[in-house]
């Protein structure tokens, strides 16, 4: 019998993405999910896990996620014979959202795995106690360990915009300082520039700006672990930012125990 554990939305919006604003294609998410599988195929079997994404609901059904055009990404987790699945969903209208990047797919699919693979801290009052992690430590997870290894994966996924003097300045401050640090440079600029997907996303599901230039001063004195609890979308950037330049996570939302 398939027990379902739990479900976390990263993303909800109450609207349509039309076709004509179609962003990310069909068959880019399908490169995407083929990837994600490839590169955490055997770590996961190592662990008797595996990883699942867009799941059709019937035999057949391939293109039932991309259809609905809700702007919504997910994850659960279920355990069955000893095997721990991480299901992640993406709906087309999120991929079709108007100003998304294949790279900004790639993020969104990093944070909702980031709920099953990031580790402490955890949700609270999971069904059957399953083992979540928070939306912070999912957001830091996915520009810490994630992105940089399914960039690598995906090296022609990129933004179609270049990066910013800030963003270079930025990326150049924390990582020119030997030949050596070229990737990890390199890295940072197109992880900078996915970040415009987030900007884009925070603004358009909240009404609520965030940039690189500005941060979240709030300190928190206990780490949230409420199971519906989100950080303000400034904080969130923030701990994306931290995870890009190896940073300590925010003190918006985190809080060493």
């Amino acid at each position: 019998m398939r027990h379902f554990l739990s479900l976390c939305i990263f993303a909800v919006l109450v609207v349509c993405a039309p076709l004509a604003q179609a962003q990310v294609q069909a068959y880019e998410l399908q490169i995407v999910i083929h990837a994600f599988n490839a590169e955490y195929r055997e770590e996961l079997a190592k662990a008797n896990a595996q990883l699942v994404i867009n799941n059709p609901p019937t035999a057949g059904a391939t293109d039932f996620w991309w259809n609905r055009d809700e702007v919504r990404a997910s994850y659960s987790t279920s355990q069955e014979n000893g095997v721990r699945t991480h299901y992640i969903f993406m709906m087309g209208g999120y991929a079709r959202m108007q100003g998304m990047t294949v790279d900004g797919v790639i993020a969104t699919i990093c944070h909702e795995l980031g709920h099953g693979l990031a580790g402490s801290p955890y949700k609270e009052g999971q069904d059957g106690g399953a083992k979540i992690s928070v939306e912070g430590q999912a957001d830091y997870f996915a520009y810490t360990s994630c992105l940089p290894r399914m960039f690598k994966r995906l090296t022609g996924a990129k933004s179609t915009s270049s990066a910013s003097e800030y963003a270079e300045k930025i990326c150049s401050a924390r990582f020119i300082q030997s030949r050596s640090d070229q990737k990890q440079y390199d890295y940072c600029l197109r992880a900078i520039q996915t970040l415009e997907t987030e900007k884009t996303f925070f603004w358009q599901s909240t009404r609520t700006s965030v940039d690189l230039s500005i941060a979240d001063r709030s300190v928190i004195l206990k780490t949230d672990l409420s199971a519906d609890y989100y950080p303000s979308p400034q904080c969130r950037f923030d701990t994306m930012l931290a995870g890009i330049l190896q940073g300590t996570r925010p003190r918006c939302w985190f809080k060493e125990e």
